[in-house]
């Protein structure tokens, strides 16, 4: 009976997730963040029911456990193409659209020297985690130019 008992609240809770979505725009471009629990999707463009329904391409972030999470950037480009840089945790570019792409640092000191030369200057740029008090503090000091639409926004 206490093992129905636990089962029952695991549904309960797991079942309870929300789903959040948030919009990233700058100079007419739109990248739609959907957020499923532990798990993070990344569309380009503003797609919805009145828009479409969204790409078969996208990006996929995923972190698992109680001191896991989310951090990247998304840079908008002058091309309108999108980057989606990852800080921590797992990224994967799912379809072939080469609107938004999944972009992996190779060196620690590369991306450091990039991080740093950003520094209070985001720009077209806008720093993204799964913390969005975390998220809206660290975009607000870095002075990003990027519209975020939070779902209390919406």
């Amino acid at each position: 009976m206490k093992n129905v008992i636990i089962l029952g609240l695991v549904v309960l809770f797991t079942s309870c997730t929300q789903k959040k979505i948030m919009f990233y725009e700058y100079n007419g471009v739109t990248v739609k963040r959907i957020d499923k629990g532990n798990e993070i999707y990344f569309y380009y463009g503003n797609c919805d029911d009145n828009n479409g329904e969204c790409s078969k391409s996208y990006v996929k972030a995923e972190y698992s456990g109680l001191n896991s999470g989310m951090n990247a950037y998304i840079v908008f480009n002058p091309n309108g193409k999108v980057d989606v840089i990852r800080i921590y945790d797992s990224f994967e570019q799912v379809g072939s659209d080469s609107l938004i792409n999944l972009i992996n640092h190779n060196g620690n000191i590369e991306f450091l020297k990039w991080k740093e030369s950003l520094l209070g200057n985001y720009s077209n740029i806008i720093e993204v985690s799964d913390v969005l008090t975390l998220e809206k503090k660290m975009n607000s000091e870095n002075h990003t130019n990027v519209k975020a639409r939070y779902p209390s926004d919406n």
